[in-house]
């Protein structure tokens, strides 16, 4: 992203001045700070549908190592115990066949040399898709969607792993199960965010 940056979900901001986004303003997040890289666009939308529906794998890689060369340093500097991908509940999984987040946390943490803990986290409801939803109802259908899983004492640092990045329901849900479970530092990393206008 070119513009000013959230200080604390990292989308970007119409404002020089301001250090949150509007959403960041209103609402009161559980997960300390996160990365979004790209600007949602049409392209960035088309692209990632193809890895969510069409299954465009490939795709994973190519954003893994433009995520580990973007942040990784940062990412680094953070001194994470691992990386957790946001679950897809087991319906979900087993119509689409797999992650795209967790492959896309398996290929950065494999350039960055970190561990992936998929089974920290575990969607226990088959949430709608959150794209048709509006903020208040994400927020709604996400809460106790996910709970922790095994997570194991060492695990004290985190970074979340999602592919997009729109009111913040998803990583906020993620981030109350991890602080439930005692994880002490929890940031977010996304693919793509839709800046402010």
């Amino acid at each position: 992203m070119q513009r000013p940056l959230c200080l604390k979900c990292g989308r970007g901001i119409a404002s020089e001045e301001a250090e949150l986004c509007e959403n960041c303003r209103r609402r009161r997040f559980s997960f300390d700070f996160g990365f979004i890289l790209l600007e949602y666009s049409d392209e960035i939308s088309e692209s990632i549908a193809r890895i969510k529906y069409h299954g465009r794998r490939e795709y994973l890689s190519f954003y893994g190592e433009l995520s580990a060369g973007l942040i990784g340093e940062r990412l680094l500097s953070l001194s994470l115990d691992a990386l957790v991908p946001v679950p897809l509940h087991r319906e979900r999984l087993r119509r689409r066949g797999y992650n795209q987040a967790e492959l896309l946390a398996e290929r950065i943490g494999e350039l960055l040399k970190l561990p992936v803990y998929p089974a920290a986290l575990h969607r226990v409801r088959n949430t709608k898709a959150l794209k048709n939803l509006n903020p208040e109802e994400r927020a709604r259908d996400m809460q106790r969607a996910i709970r922790p899983g095994r997570i194991p004492d060492s695990l004290r640092s985190v970074c979340l792993v999602d592919d997009i990045f729109t009111t913040g329901a998803t990583i906020e849900a993620c981030s109350s199960a991890l602080r439930e479970a005692g994880v002490a530092k929890i940031y977010s990393l996304c693919l793509a965010g839709r800046a402010e206008r």
